[in-house]
């Protein structure tokens, strides 16, 4: 039976998409591995992992009332998701996010609010999922090995802000963000990673 491994996500607008694909391979060309190209860079909202394929549609349905689009910037309570932090989960996967939560602060973007929804549906679906608390994160590249053996950089227990970079970049804040069923399955290359899908007519919402 042909599977694939299914995850919800949010896009950036292809304008962000394309700064972050240049921000990848500059991170590449300095501490190694693949850097993911601006189709496939994403923000994980909930992984649900490998599925049939024929799983697809109930999994489409979660999305189903759902938002397809959300503007940056045009809510009453607006706060911009700003991409400022790399970072790495100490196996060569160099990641950009948000810079990390105060606890308690109460602060959450809007991306934590729609991860939330996104699990409670997949609860009430009874589809299982990778339940561990949200870590906001975009991978950047894949095998970047040599990330955090600069001592600027291990010292901040393996994060690194935008001004340790050498050029510099500003933080990165999308105008605009997707929402998407994503999936790899034996069909995806380091060209191609992923797949995505909504159904949904497009609705947007501000942020």
């Amino acid at each position: 039976m042909a599977k694939a491994r299914f995850f919800y996500a949010l896009r950036p607008d292809p304008a962000s998409a394309d700064r972050l694909a240049a921000l990848a391979a500059q991170a590449a060309a300095r501490w190694g591995g693949r850097a993911f190209g601006a189709a496939d860079i994403h923000l994980t909202l909930a992984f649900v992992g490998m599925r049939a394929l024929d799983e697809q549609p109930a999994l489409e349905s979660i999305l189903r009332g759902l938002p397809s689009h959300f503007v940056v910037g045009g809510g009453p309570a607006s706060k911009p998701l700003a991409l400022s932090r790399l970072g790495s989960f100490g196996n060569g996967v160099l990641w950009i996010g948000p810079q990390a939560q105060q606890p308690g602060s109460g602060e959450r973007s809007f991306a934590h609010r729609l991860a939330d929804e996104l699990r409670e549906r997949l609860q009430a679906a009874r589809i299982d999922f990778d339940d561990r608390p949200l870590k906001l994160h975009a991978t950047l590249v894949r095998g970047a090995d040599a990330f955090g053996r600069e001592p600027a950089i291990a010292r901040v227990a393996g994060s690194v802000a935008a001004d340790a970079l050498e050029p510099r970049f500003e933080p990165i804040v999308a105008g605009e963000w997707s929402l998407s069923l994503g999936m790899s399955d034996s069909g995806s290359t380091s060209q191609r990673r992923y797949r995505w899908s909504n159904p949904e007519p497009r609705r947007t919402e501000a942020v």
